[in-house]
């Protein structure tokens, strides 16, 4: 009886636990439980970071593409990568340098991250949003300031599961209901089941022209019409694959949602529903 022992392919994944996925022209950057690893479409080759390269925690829980840089948010700060680069501890870490007591998070003390623990990451050109579980810090690029946000400015609530840009606005999503955020007025609106959510409990948002999507742990998908304020929501009873729904993508004039029993595709031409699981290929429904 043999057995032998093989070192692991450092040209592969770093982990099979893949929290979060972002794109860009000529890289797959892949957040994992264990780090994250970038993915070369062109020479296909795969790049590894982790806590000996410079990233604050393994647990790369968001990360998105900036311009020319990568955002990463982990359980342990924020850090920020250019996305070109050859040298694997080029990472530069923000953290929140002491834990400020949501009782006195002011603008006067807010001069970094409010929390280490992100939850969530969005960038809109000029700033870099960060979703924690104590209120939403505000990074200007530019002039290198941080602002921090909670309950007491307007957000619904301060542990922020999601967040999403639609040009001068800024959405947020909680257990709670979602807040939007007006750039241009500072005005701060609220929505619940009582405004026309199917659930408080919202997973992710997704802008989409005059529309956005929002995805519910437990009651299907919502969208919204901006301009005339009109909910709509679509549960399995419509053809979602199931109602905890836990991710968003806009695709042109389809729209796929990822959810906890597969993954569903609907047309915004025909209004119809297609599904796709482990086991079926896609089920028209």
């Amino acid at each position: 009886y043999w057995s032998w022992w093989e070192p692991e392919d450092k040209d592969s994944l770093i982990n099979n636990n893949i929290n979060s996925l972002a794109v860009d022209d000529r890289y797959l950057w892949v957040g994992t439980k264990e780090g994250a690893s970038r993915y070369d479409k062109i020479a296909d080759k795969w790049d590894r970071y982790s806590r000996e390269t410079g990233l604050p925690s393994q647990d790369v829980v968001a990360i998105v593409v900036d311009g020319y840089d990568i955002w990463a948010g982990t359980s342990a700060g924020l850090c920020k990568y250019p996305r070109m680069s050859d040298d694997p501890n080029a990472w530069v870490t923000f953290t929140s340098g002491i834990e400020i007591k949501p009782m006195v998070v002011s603008k006067e003390f807010a001069r970094s991250l409010v929390s280490d623990e992100i939850w969530a990451i969005a960038v809109d050109g000029k700033n870099v949003w960060v979703g924690t579980r104590i209120g939403v810090s505000q990074y200007d690029k530019s002039r290198d300031t941080w602002t921090t946000y909670t309950q007491e400015d307007g957000l619904i609530s301060d542990a922020i599961s999601s967040i999403a840009v639609d040009n001068d606005y800024i959405w947020f999503g909680s257990d709670s209901g979602v807040t939007l955020y007006n750039k241009k007025n500072g005005d701060w609106t609220t929505f619940t089941v009582e405004n026309g959510l199917s659930s408080n409990r919202i997973t992710c948002i997704a802008p989409d022209g005059n529309y956005v999507w929002f995805g519910t742990f437990d009651a299907g998908v919502c969208r919204y019409n901006t301009k005339t304020k009109q909910w709509e929501t679509f549960t399995k009873k419509d053809g979602l694959a199931h109602n905890s729904v836990l991710s968003i993508a806009v695709d042109g004039n389809l729209v796929w949602f990822g959810t906890n029993r597969g993954l569903s595709r609907y047309d915004k031409t025909t209004g119809g529903w297609t599904v796709f699981t482990q086991f079926h290929g896609p089920e028209d429904l």
